[in-house]
C-alpha cells in the first residue's frame, strides 16, 4: 500500500535497507507485531536521513533537524491511525477494500491526513525554513520567494 503513494525515487533503497535493518540484523519475525513498526519506523528514520543531509546543505536552513523530527513522527501517526483502525474494526466491522469503506470513514480518514500533516508534522520542517534573511538582516516570514502583495498592488 505504501508504494502507491510514496515518492518513488528512494521507496526501493529505503525499504530495502529498512528490511535488512529488521529481518536480517535484528532477527525480527516477519509478520510480527515489533517487526512491523520496526521496519516503518527504520524506512521512515532512512528517509529522515536522506532529508536531513539535504536540509543541511542548504543554505537557508535554520533548523537542519526539522527533516528528521517530520519523518519519524510519521511513524507515532501511522501506529496512532492503525490503534484507532483496530478498536474500530470489532464495533463496526472490516471492509475489504477502501472503496467499499462507508464514505464518512473516507471522510473522517482524509480529515486526519490534513490536520495530522497541517498542523502536527509539518511545522517542525518547514516553517524553520519559511525564515529567511531580508537584504536589511531582519528575520521576516517568506513563505514564497517573491511579495504576491507587491505583485497585485496597483501602480501609482
Amino acid at each position: 500500500m505504501f508504494s502507491k503513494f510514496w515518492h518513488q525515487s528512494t521507496r526501493k533503497q529505503n525499504t530495502g535497507l529498512a528490511d535488512f535493518m529488521t529481518y536480517d540484523l535484528l532477527h525480527l519475525p516477519r509478520g510480527s507485531f515489533i517487526a512491523r513498526y520496526s521496519n516503518i519506523f527504520f524506512v521512515f528514520f532512512l528517509s529522515g536521513v536522506v532529508h536531513y543531509v539535504a536540509d543541511f546543505s542548504g543554505t537557508e536552513s535554520l533548523d537542519p533537524y526539522g527533516a528528521s523530527l517530520f519523518f519519524v513522527t510519521q511513524v507515532f501517526g501511522i501506529i496512532l491511525e492503525d490503534a484507532v483502525q483496530a478498536a474500530y474494526r470489532p464495533v463496526c466491522g472490516h471492509s475489504t477494500s477502501p472503496d467499499q469503506s462507508p464514505l464518512w470513514t473516507r471522510i473522517v480518514g482524509y480529515i486526519w491526513v490534513a490536520a495530522f500533516l497541517l498542523f502536527w508534522t509539518t511545522p517542525a520542517w518547514f516553517y524553520p525554513n519559511a525564515h529567511v534573511q531580508n537584504p536589511e538582516g531582519l528575520q521576516e516570514l517568506k513563505l514564497l520567494p517573491f511579495s504576491v502583495v507587491r505583485l497585485l498592488k496597483p501602480r501609482i
